[in-house]
């Protein structure tokens, strides 16, 4: 089997990325729990953000966090995104989280070939989606079940800080705005990062701890320092 490489790595693969990939790697082949180490590399590159070929079988997809600053500037150029699309799927598929929306379906201005004469109007796996600012028709369909797909997505470091926490939310629940994604148990709360502690998938009063302490054998002092200012600046005062 031809081996995947990432056709980025030489220029833009960073120390932590690579680290990253040889544990997974290291961990697959260890524990022989994966019988398709080829794809394990692929789709771990991929949500990483470099691209590889040849395509691997299941083809991995990546999808994007994005911060509601990022999502208006697209607005303004009149122009979509991925989690636009999600927010604005139709009430049939409201309980479908991020990445399992896009692991069935996919968007674009027109039509895909298979479903060029689909009677939108009666169809359950077809939609034309409205998206205010948007004035060109947006649409939405199912993908070719006979192709085998993983949808991942993308990975942000702890350290980018609330696109961190967005990112962790939209794994752990499904939404329709970023209202709603902060809202738990009925209470709407500042923050992304708010939200993931009252949702509980951020519980530990030693996070920040955690975090500075795991780079501390691995990272130079002026990572180390870079670590402390970002922390110091981004964590709420669940973390103090």
């Amino acid at each position: 089997m031809q081996t995947m490489y990432p056709t980025r790595m030489k220029l833009h693969c960073t120390f932590e990325d690579a680290i990253c990939v040889q544990v997974i790697l290291i961990i697959a082949i260890t524990s022989h729990t994966v019988d398709n180490i080829p794809a394990l590399v692929d789709a771990m590159w991929r949500t990483l953000g470099y691209q590889t070929y040849p395509s691997p079988d299941p083809v991995v997809n990546v999808i994007k966090a994005k911060l509601p600053a990022d999502v208006e500037d697209l607005l303004l150029k009149n122009k979509c995104c991925d989690l636009l699309i999600y927010f604005n799927r139709p009430m049939l598929l409201r309980n479908m989280k991020y990445t399992d929306f896009f692991n069935d379906y996919k968007w674009g201005y027109s039509m895909g070939a298979r479903h060029q004469n689909e009677d939108l109007a009666h169809s359950t796996t077809c939609f034309r989606i409205i998206i205010q600012q948007i004035n060109k028709a947006v649409y939405i369909w199912r993908r070719d079940t006979s192709r085998r797909i993983i949808t991942r997505m993308e990975m942000i470091y702890i350290t980018a800080g609330e696109i961190w926490y967005l990112r962790l939310l939209l794994l752990h629940q499904a939404c329709f705005s970023y209202a709603n994604l902060r809202t738990i148990n009925g209470v709407t709360h500042r923050t992304f990062q708010e939200a993931a502690v009252a949702l509980g998938i951020v519980n530990s009063q030693n996070e920040v701890l955690l975090s500075f302490r795991d780079v501390m054998h691995i990272s130079t002092p002026h990572e180390k320092r870079g670590l402390f200012f970002t922390l110091t600046i981004q964590v709420s005062n669940h973390f103090i």
